[in-house]
């Protein structure tokens, strides 16, 4: 039964990477500056180095990469590949080694949620999610705290970059409710509910990116390190022990902040209608 399983994870693997080379397009003008960048290096850096020339080959190599998936020449599965693949040509690295860190399920679970998080955010899933959440229980600020904060859960391990969804959903999130809490609810100083949501945000961003392996990158850190003491973290393992301490920081923080931000905000019966009608606006899910 292991056997089998392990013949189905690494078929799906197979098919996955199939589809990403299917679907890839490589931009030809940023390959040639990569190219370009990558030659200079290999002129400049040996005179102003004393490393040997294995760990320059290596350096000039990650470089390049970085700057190709910044660029976005190809799929960042293929960049990796073609990466790996020149270490390992170039006998900078032996090939077996090259390729040993794909066996570990980790780097594959982040290369399935990289590939989806351009889809995720250029859907405004985050966004629909949190409309959907305050639709039914935006009636109050309690309810309003805890629609942000399951959005952040939800989204947090499709989506492997807090920075991204601070930016693609918390910001104008946070925005969009400061103004208009503070334009159509009396006695409300925009700075204290701005104070709250923000701070609630940042609350629900950095503990989604703790609760999940695939919630930020530098969690693979973690587990690199975990393993040379012997503890093997797999996605359901790190969620069991993550679980308790961030779920009770999630229930206790918007009690915390009212306390000390007071918002002064109670009845919020009209941003439920608010809700729904921004939902209708954001039309259907396109890719």
């Amino acid at each position: 039964e292991s056997s089998f399983r392990h013949h189905k994870l690494n078929m799906s693997f197979i098919s996955f990477i199939s589809d990403s080379l299917n679907k890839s397009e490589v931009k030809f003008k940023r390959l040639a500056v990569i190219v370009f960048i990558a030659t200079i290096l290999c002129i400049i850096i040996p005179n102003y180095t004393e490393l040997s020339p294995e760990a320059v080959r290596m350096l000039i190599i990650f470089i390049s990469t970085m700057i190709g998936i910044i660029l976005e020449v190809s799929n960042p599965i293929i960049l990796l590949l073609f990466a790996v693949t020149c270490a390992s040509l170039s006998n900078t690295i032996d090939v077996k080694m090259g390729f040993s860190g794909f066996s570990n399920i980790v780097p594959w679970l982040l290369f399935v949620v990289l590939s989806l998080a351009k889809t995720i955010s250029s859907s405004t899933l985050g966004l629909r999610i949190a409309y959907l959440f305050m639709k039914y229980f935006g009636g109050s600020i309690v309810g309003l705290s805890y629609s942000i904060l399951l959005t952040e859960v939800l989204i947090g391990p499709l989506l492997p970059s807090n920075t991204a969804r601070a930016a693609s959903l918390d910001m104008p999130l946070v925005k969009s409710l400061t103004q208009y809490i503070s334009c159509n609810t009396k006695d409300v100083s925009e700075k204290r509910i701005g104070s709250y949501l923000s701070l609630l945000g940042i609350c629900g961003n950095f503990s989604s990116s703790g609760l999940f392996l695939t919630a930020m990158l530098s969690n693979t850190l973690v587990v690199d390190a975990a393993a040379q003491f012997g503890l093997n973290a797999t996605w359901i393992t790190w969620f069991q022990y993550m679980i308790i301490p961030y779920f009770t920081f999630l229930l206790l923080v918007p009690f915390i902040l009212q306390f000390i931000c007071k918002p002064n905000v109670h009845n919020l019966s009209t941003l439920k209608e608010l809700a729904a009608k921004k939902y209708k606006e954001l039309g259907e899910i396109t890719n």
